[in-house]
């Protein structure tokens, strides 16, 4: 949705939420993997705002560090408004608000000169293996009560994308994803598990 700082590279362009080696399994699209994306795709596209809140987790593990943040994100077209940690993030479409709360500094932008192209905003997440990737069925299992699907997406031109594989875990009665864990080739992996999910909720364009 935007880019706050390196550690936070991706939720930055972000917002909350998907190179390939070219991988024998991963050149042909999984048939059962697809029918759950199309409904995924179908399902998103008739949102017209979304809430969420969600835990971002970064592990590098190199450096065998972990850091973890809480968010929430406000969506409506192009516009979102981003909470994480100590950054407020506000976008009106054209322009991209930044407040770092810590520092008590704000910065202010044109969105096109902040935008990670690299990085997927929250509003791509929900829809990102409908261009660029393939995909494969990776498992379903009920916990708790709960069944969940696993899907791995790998971009179809690996040298474009930071990751190699974006794993999406997808709960199969809501038709919702829950999390996102983005595999990253220099040994840095991303995590995006989804708390609370709301959609087509009243959001005023200022918010």
């Amino acid at each position: 949705i935007i880019e706050i700082n390196t550690n936070m590279k991706f939720l930055s362009s972000l917002l909350l939420l998907v190179a390939i080696s070219a991988s024998s399994f991963a050149q042909t699209n999984d048939p059962k993997a697809e029918a759950v994306l199309n409904k995924l795709s179908e399902k998103a596209k008739s949102y017209n705002s979304v809430e969420a809140s969600f835990t971002f987790t970064q592990e590098d593990k190199k450096a065998d560090e972990t850091t973890t943040q809480s968010g929430k994100v406000k969506v409506k077209g192009e516009k979102f408004m981003l909470v994480l940690g100590d950054y407020q993030v506000y976008n009106d479409g054209q322009i991209t608000w930044t407040y770092d709360s810590d520092l008590n500094e704000a910065t202010k932008d044109y969105t096109e000169d902040v935008r990670d192209t690299d990085s997927p905003t929250f509003s791509e997440m929900l829809t990102m293996w409908e261009e660029g990737f393939n995909y494969q069925f990776e498992s379903e299992k009920t916990v708790e009560g709960v069944t969940y699907q696993v899907i791995n997406l790998f971009p179809s031109k690996g040298n474009e994308k930071p990751y190699h594989t974006a794993k999406i875990t997808i709960d199969k009665k809501k038709e919702e994803i829950v999390k996102i864990i983005l595999l990253g080739k220099d040994g840095i992996d991303y995590i995006y598990e989804i708390s609370e999910f709301k959609v087509n909720t009243s959001l005023a364009d200022n918010t």
